[in-house]
């Protein structure tokens, strides 16, 4: 018998909680949390990034608001995520999930 949706819903699922688990573990080796700086206004600093195949980084951007660019707590906390990205590049993913990993939104607490 064939997989159901909700089969395949599960499997999704699945996929999705590893490979965040992956990512997560593979960012925390460069990313030093707040360290020292003082949170962004919000707590939280949001990248989108871009992956090759290979794990390395094709493009990186952080994307909140643009008013938030001119509040310096924001900045360097800003400029430390993005950096971290950098840093743990190339990612070690499974390449047969590529379609998963591909396009990323990684969201990092400075709080």
């Amino acid at each position: 018998m064939g997989e159901t949706a909700k089969d395949l819903a599960a499997q999704d699922r699945d996929i999705l909680l590893a490979l965040a688990a992956a990512i997560r573990a593979q960012i925390a080796r460069c990313w030093p949390g707040q360290g020292g700086r003082a949170p962004a206004p919000d707590g939280t600093v949001i990248v989108d990034v871009s992956l090759n195949r290979s794990g390395t980084v094709r493009g990186a951007r952080v994307t909140q608001a643009e008013g938030l660019a001119a509040d310096q707590a924001f900045r360097a906390n800003a400029d430390a995520a993005h950096s971290a990205v950098l840093r743990c590049a190339p990612f070690s993913l499974p390449a047969e999930q590529y379609g998963y990993w591909r396009e990323l939104t990684l969201r990092f607490h400075t709080g």
